[in-house]
């Protein structure tokens, strides 16, 4: 296993599935781990090295607090994401760009922050 001792990670989309078990890896390999999603983690989900957020990825000011409570991140990982459901042509082209702004412009909004940087 990989060792991460006194590095910051943030995972995004971390309160179910993929995302959480990324999470609880990289706490594992000793690294601070800041676990945010749109929905709050269950109860109990927050350890010495995990701290959980409710962010929205699409939202610049949600991730610009996030920037300032995190300080530097060594570890980006952008989990959040939602996809439209029903086949390609019966989504509508409403439901397409909810999720393309989740998937795509979260993570750029996560770089791009001038809080993040700090």
């Amino acid at each position: 296993m990989i060792r991460l001792d006194g590095k910051r990670a943030v995972v995004t989309g971390a309160a179910q599935g993929i995302c959480a078990a990324v999470t609880h890896v990289l706490a594992a390999a000793v690294a601070e781990v800041w676990a945010v999603d749109r929905n709050p983690q269950p109860a109990g989900w927050e350890s010495e090295r995990v701290h959980s957020r409710v962010v929205d990825v699409t939202r610049s000011k949600q991730l610009a607090e996030l920037a300032a409570a995190t300080g530097s991140v060594d570890v980006l990982v952008n989990c959040a994401g939602i996809v439209p459901v029903g086949d390609l042509l019966s989504c509508t082209e409403e439901e397409w760009q909810v999720a393309a702004v989740r998937c795509c412009w979260g993570p750029t909004r996560q770089r791009s922050s001038p809080e993040a940087s700090t």
